[in-house]
């Protein structure tokens, strides 16, 4: 039988064992592994918080913390508030999640690329959270939902409250509890599925299919901040229908540039291809200017 070939035979005593140390070794102290990267990718932020309120991140292993208007949010992060506790948050699609008094809420997945792997997943835990759709949701409704303990709610276009009651909580029959103020949502559960039209209140319990509630009981309330919200809805169907969400991507050399938003490239190299495509952009090759309004 053959020996196996060592490299380690033909080196030096002193080159072979450093060979075997580097090879041995994990990545350099600056380098940061891909999942710890793609973990840390900000996905929205903090825009108010009132009493109390903290942020958790299971998948980052981070302590609970107090939230701050601005802070950047993470997939993974479980935010909660206390009795008189209120945090709105808005996603990078501009989505805007207003969570209510006694609520928890898991940010389970969400990607808003403009590419084909886009998704969200939000797990309201317990409480009330009101929620206004962003681009995402608008553009591809089947790729957002919302989960609860006992039912997935599939938005259209939505401005919706939704109020989880667990066991033991006396204000109302255990479930989930969704009302639409503009748009529409499928309740939905093993047990079967319900379309709600604005001013409109379903309810899925754990055992039954959701039905249409028509004398639901008096569990939304909204807040003082509810001005905040006024007007979102109508202002994010517009944006969503007058800007495409995809990244537009541009050619120069053997470089690939992305393009998103109010963006002006201006190109030097010779040799230079550029293409730009949506409302109000231009492109030009050679010294090429890529550009919109």
């Amino acid at each position: 039988m053959t020996a196996p070939f060592k490299l380690t035979a033909f080196l030096p005593p002193m080159i072979a064992a450093l060979l075997c140390v580097l090879l041995q070794a994990g990545p350099a102290s600056g380098q940061v592994p891909l999942q710890a990267a793609a973990q840390k990718a900000s996905i929205g932020r903090i825009d108010l918080v009132e009493g109390e309120a903290h942020i958790v991140n299971r998948r980052q292993q981070i302590h609970s913390r107090i939230p701050q208007v601005g802070d950047t949010l993470n997939e993974g992060d479980t935010l909660s508030t206390g009795k008189n506790g209120e945090i709105h948050l808005s996603l990078d699609d501009g989505s805007v999640y207003a969570l209510r008094a006694d609520t928890r809420m898991n940010l389970v997945q969400h990607k808003a690329s403009g590419g084909d792997k886009d998704g969200s997943v939000v797990s309201l835990l317990q409480g009330a959270m009101r929620t206004i759709t962003g681009w995402l949701g608008r553009r591809s409704p089947q790729r957002v939902r919302l989960q609860t303990p006992t039912a997935t709610i599939g938005i259209r276009g939505t401005d919706h409250e939704v109020v989880v009651i667990l066991p033991g909580d006396g204000s109302a029959p255990t479930g989930t509890y969704n009302k639409v103020n503009a748009g529409a949502t499928v309740l939905r559960n093993d047990k079967g599925e319900t379309e709600i039209a604005p001013g409109q209140v379903a309810y899925a319990q754990p055992k039954a299919a959701p039905r249409v509630l028509p004398d639901p009981p008096a569990i939304f309330h909204p807040t003082r901040n509810e001005k905040r919200l006024e007007g979102l809805d109508a202002a994010l169907s517009r944006s969503s229908s007058q800007a495409a969400p995809r990244s537009e991507t541009g050619s120069a050399g053997s470089g690939n540039v992305r393009l998103q938003g109010n963006t002006r490239i201006e190109a030097e190299t010779r040799n230079t291809s550029a293409s730009a495509s949506g409302r109000g952009n231009t492109a030009k090759n050679q010294a090429g200017v890529i550009g919109g309004e």
